[in-house]
């Protein structure tokens, strides 16, 4: 029997790509057009992806924005 793992928050991800991109949660922010705080949550796992972000980490980083929503709203639905 295989045990079910919970999906990654989308933030772990975005601290990975930070890491990769060797770049700071200010920097990255800075890019983003958003504030630090915001980054900072969403890395920390404090707050959920919204649209708008994922749109923002898509064109950044080269995915797409559906992509970034389905990784929260696969982390989001084990916690229900």
């Amino acid at each position: 029997m295989s045990v079910m793992r919970n999906p990654p928050h989308p933030g772990r991800y975005i601290e990975e790509e930070r890491a990769y991109l060797d770049i700071s949660v200010q920097e990255l922010a800075n890019s983003l057009g958003v504030p630090t705080v915001e980054i900072t949550q969403l890395i920390e796992q404090r707050i959920s992806l919204t649209p708008d972000m994922a749109i923002r980490l898509a064109n950044f980083i080269g995915s797409t924005p559906e992509m970034w929503m389905r990784l929260d709203l696969a982390h989001r639905a084990i916690g229900i």
